[in-house]
């Protein structure tokens, strides 16, 4: 089981909590914002068990394995940054950071302590998804982790 945590429980946010509805492998374990009553009614709406005025309160949370930032992009970078030194596998919505260079500092240290750090930008129906999909199914490529 895959423990997530969202921070920034906005339009995205609720689109990917309902999402994660399908998944038998992912458990919505904890939201945080930086208004409390927007993390508590997230919280409630899809029967989350932790939700936090504050990030830092989310990462401290050891049982969290994936962190899906959500928040507004001008606080992409320091969060992600925050989630990594926390030793927390990042997804963010995109953009990443706001410059090039932002993202190959974060890349570096996700790579430094061997975490997965990767952009949400929807690739579904990209051709080369497509057929890297097939190529899963059919066991060419080996099994997901």
């Amino acid at each position: 089981m895959i423990h997530w945590g969202i921070v920034g429980p906005g339009v995205i946010a609720n689109a990917f909590a309902k999402g994660m509805f399908g998944c038998k492998d992912a458990n919505l374990l904890a939201v945080a914002s930086s208004d409390q009553l927007r993390a508590e009614t997230f919280a409630r709406q899809y029967n989350v068990p932790h939700w936090f005025s504050s990030y830092e309160q989310l990462f401290s949370l050891k049982e969290i394995d994936v962190v899906y930032i959500a928040n507004l992009n001008p606080q992409h970078e320091a969060t992600i940054r925050q989630a990594l030194l926390h030793d927390k596998h990042v997804l963010c919505e995109k953009p990443l950071t706001l410059n090039s260079e932002q993202s190959r500092e974060l890349f570096s240290i996700a790579e430094k302590r061997g975490l997965f750090l990767m952009e949400a930008y929807w690739t579904a129906c990209l051709p080369t998804y497509r057929k890297a999909k097939q190529w899963i199914e059919r066991g060419l490529i080996g099994q997901l982790k």
